[in-house]
């Protein structure tokens, strides 16, 4: 009996999550223009003076409507009291239609400051739609 109660719950509380239209963006990490909630996943790291990796996944924020991406992009953002600046190049690659390994993130240690993730959202000229900070956390 105990059993059928408990199985009978959980397909009810499926049913229910299946037929929720709307996703919850969980993380900050939103841009409501463009209909998509960022997720950042370390791979390896993120550690000071050597290089990292990341997995970058764009979901959609509201499930009925499509994301709208022209071209993204994705790097390290070292944030200072009196300047800001970025690190080396990371290499890109495309896992499937909005999923991204990012390889070769480097934080340089010894800075006073924070570093950022930036992930732009970016029309064909380079100008921003939209952009998202996911700050990091050694």
């Amino acid at each position: 009996m105990y059993l059928k109660l408990v199985a009978s719950l959980l397909l009810a509380s499926s049913l229910f999550y299946s037929t929720n239209t709307k996703a919850e963006c969980l993380s900050e990490l939103s841009m409501p223009k463009s209909n998509i909630c960022v997720s950042l996943q370390w791979n390896y790291g993120p550690f000071l003076n050597q290089y990292n990796e990341a997995t970058v996944t764009l979901n959609a924020l509201d499930a009925e409507k499509e994301i709208k991406t022209e071209k993204i992009t994705i790097f390290p953002w070292m944030v200072m009291p009196n300047h800001q600046h970025g690190s080396r190049p990371v290499h890109i690659q495309i896992l499937r239609e909005h999923e991204f390994k990012v390889e070769k993130i480097y934080f340089m240690g010894g800075m006073m400051g924070y570093w950022l993730i930036k992930i732009q959202n970016l029309k064909p000229d380079n100008s921003i739609i939209e952009e998202v900070n996911y700050r990091v956390n050694f």
